[in-house]
C-alpha cells in the first residue's frame, strides 16, 4: 500500500504533530508500505527556517525509507492570526500543487490541528479518486475561541462550515482522543466511520535506564514544562506557583525550567527575570528533550479553563511517564480521567497557581507517594507505547482499503 501523508509539520519539528506522523510513518515503512509525506520546510514554532534548509518551491529526501517533499510555505511565528492563516493556507496550496505528481497512491491522510491541511488532502483525494482520511488531531475551530480570538467570530463562522464539510466528506477519521470521537458521532457522523487512535510515546527512545524508579538524585527538586508556550497554556500560573515557592520556601531548592518557544514566550521571559528560581530556555532537539526529561523530578501539564480543553490528551504527557517523571496536571476532561486512572500524578485546579504550589508540596514532601507515582510512570508507558498504536492505526487504514474494494 502507498500511503500518502500530509501534514504541515514533520521531523526534525518536534511538535506532537511531526512526532507522531514521523515516529507512525517509520512503523508503517517497516511493515513492507511505500510512505510518501508531503510537508513544510521545518520552521515551527519560532517561524524561522531551521539550519541546513531553504525555503524554496520543492526538495525531496529519504528519511529512515519515507519519502520526503518539503514545499514552499509562508512562514510566520506561532502569533497572530491573520500571518497564522497565512502560514497555513499557502502550505494547503503548494501541498495541493506538489502532490499532483505523486502516483499510485492508495490512501491520502491528512493531519490537522488546522483544517488546510485536510482540505489538500480531500481535493487530491478528488482528483487521485483515492481515499481520504481525516487524522483529527485538535477541534480547530473552537480552538480559536479557546485562545481569546472573541473579536474573529465571521472566521469562526465559516470555519465551522468547513469544518463539518470535511467531516462528512472524509472516508474515514481517525481521532486522537474519544473525546472527539464523541463530539463526532453529536453531529450526526456514523460510529462506523470514526476509529480512535491515541497519541502515545517510543519507549524505546524515552526509557528509563535506571536501577530504581526513584528520580530524586540531585540536590533541587526540578519542575519542567516542556512545550509550547502559546496562549492556551497560562505558563504565567506557573510563574506565580514559583513566586509562592520561592517565598515561602526558599530552602527546599525546588527550582523550574520552562523549555520551549511560542507566543507568549517574551511575557513569560520577562516575568520569569522577576524570581531566581525559573529558567526560561529555547526548544530544543529531541535528543536534549530526553537529557532534560532524565534530570526532571516532576513535569506540568497545563491548559487554560476551557471545556474545549476537557477533549484533549496533551501528547507530552506520555514522554513524562516513559521517564517515570510524576505529572502535576492541571487539565480537566479525558486526559485527568487517564491521570487518576493510572495514578501518575496529581491533579491542580486550573489557572490557580496556589493549587499547583500546594500540589508541588504535596508531591515533594511525601517520598513514598512520589516514588509510588514514579513507578506507576514507568509502568503505564508500556499501554501507550507509539509502536503499537501505529500498528493499529495501518490495520485501520488495511481494513478500509480492504473493505472499499
Amino acid at each position: 500500500m502507498h500511503i500518502l501523508l500530509i501534514s504541515d509539520n514533520f521531523y526534525p519539528e518536534t511538535n506532537a504533530p511531526a512526532t507522531r506522523g514521523f515516529e507512525h510513518c517509520k512503523v508503517w515503512v517497516k511493515q513492507g508500505h511505500k510512505v510518501t509525506v508531503i510537508t513544510s520546510f521545518p520552521n515551527f514554532p519560532s517561524g524561522k527556517i531551521f539550519e541546513g534548509y531553504k525555503n524554496k518551491f520543492r526538495n525531496i529526501e529519504n528519511i529512515d525509507g519515507i519519502n520526503v517533499f518539503r514545499v514552499w510555505t509562508y512562514m510566520s511565528p506561532n502569533s497572530g492570526i491573520w500571518k497564522r492563516i497565512l502560514d497555513q493556507a499557502s502550505f494547503m496550496f503548494t501541498s495541493f500543487i506538489n502532490g499532483l505528481s505523486i502516483k499510485n497512491i492508495d490512501v491520502i491522510v491528512g493531519t490537522t490541528p488546522h483544517m488546510f491541511t485536510p482540505i489538500a488532502s480531500l481535493m487530491l483525494a478528488k482528483i487521485k479518486k483515492t481515499s481520504f482520511i481525516l487524522e483529527l488531531r485538535d477541534l480547530w475551530p473552537d480552538s480559536m475561541l479557546a485562545v481569546g480570538i472573541n473579536n474573529k467570530r465571521h472566521l469562526y463562522n465559516i470555519a465551522k462550515v468547513i469544518e463539518k464539510k470535511l467531516y462528512f466528506s472524509a472516508d474515514l477519521i481517525i481521532p486522537v482522543t474519544y473525546s472527539f470521537k464523541r463530539y463526532l458521532i453529536n453531529l450526526g457522523l456514523p460510529e462506523k466511520k470514526i476509529k480512535v487512535v491515541m497519541n502515545g510515546v517510543d519507549t524505546k527512545f524515552f526509557d528509563f535506564k535506571k536501577n530504581k524508579y526513584v528520580k530524586r538524585s540531585s540536590k533541587f527538586f526540578t519542575i519542567s514544562y516542556i512545550g509550547t508556550i502559546g496562549m492556551a497554556h497560562s505558563i504565567k500560573t506557573i510563574i506565580e506557583a514559583a513566586k509562592i515557592i520561592y517565598k515561602k520556601h526558599r530552602d527546599l531548592r525546588i527550582v523550574f525550567q520552562i523549555i520551549g518557544d511560542g507566543a507568549d514566550k517574551k511575557n513569560i521571559e520577562h516575568e520569569a527575570l522577576k524570581i531566581n528560581n525559573v529558567k526560561v530556555l529555547p526548544s530544543v532537539p529531541k535528543n536534549l528533550v530526553l537529557e532534560y526529561l532524565d534530570r526532571t523530578d516532576a513535569g506540568i501539564i497545563h491548559l487554560k479553563k476551557n471545556p474545549l480543553y476537557k477533549t484533549v490528551v496533551p501528547s507530552k504527557m506520555f514522554e513524562y511517564i516513559a521517564m517515570g517523571v510524576p505529572i502535576l496536571h492541571g487539565v480537566d476532561g479525558e486526559s485527568h480521567n487517564i491521570l487518576k486512572k493510572y495514578k501518575l500524578g496529581l491533579y491542580f485546579e486550573q489557572e490557580s497557581p496556589n493549587a499547583l504550589y500546594s500540589a508541588i508540596i504535596k508531591l515533594y514532601n511525601d517520598k513514598p507517594l512520589y516514588n509510588e507515582i514514579s513507578e506507576n510512570c514507568v509502568k503505564t508507558s508500556k499501554v501507550f507505547e507509539r509502536e503499537i498504536l501505529a500498528l493499529k492505526m495501518l490495520e485501520e487504514l488495511k481494513k478500509f482499503e480492504k473493505n472499499k474494494k
